[in-house]
């Protein structure tokens, strides 16, 4: 977030995604990125998330690797349906990062949240 903020105003809106669970999502990323794949992908994936002892930055890197490289698939076949998911948005700071400091009952809540909205 610091990487990328110029102004504190652009912390909250930017990072609004700390404070609250996405209540929209990036409808371009929807349209292009979203189908039912990405669903059992991700639901997948957060069983695997949910598994991990410690919910940290290192962790969660390592668990998604495996698990691309288990299921033969891109890095872009996964992350932008895990990026919407937790933040709404399309980018942004380290998916790594961000999912660390919110924890794994919060991301594994809002890819249960996304999972339903966008299938819907």
């Amino acid at each position: 977030m610091k990487e990328r903020a110029t102004f504190v105003k652009d912390i909250l809106t930017d990072g609004r995604y700390f404070f609250e669970a996405p209540k929209s999502y990036d409808d371009k990323t929807v349209n292009k990125k979203w189908n039912e794949q990405t669903s059992e992908i991700l639901k997948e994936l957060s069983l695997l998330l949910d598994e991990l002892p410690s919910f940290d930055s290192e962790n969660i890197g390592g668990c998604f690797k495996a698990f691309l490289e288990s299921k033969n698939l891109s890095f872009g076949a996964v992350m932008p349906g895990f990026r919407l998911s937790v933040t709404g948005l399309s980018a942004g700071a380290s998916m790594n990062e961000i999912a660390s400091l919110l924890g794994k009952e919060e991301v594994l809540k809002r890819l249960d949240s996304a999972i339903n909205s966008l299938n819907n």
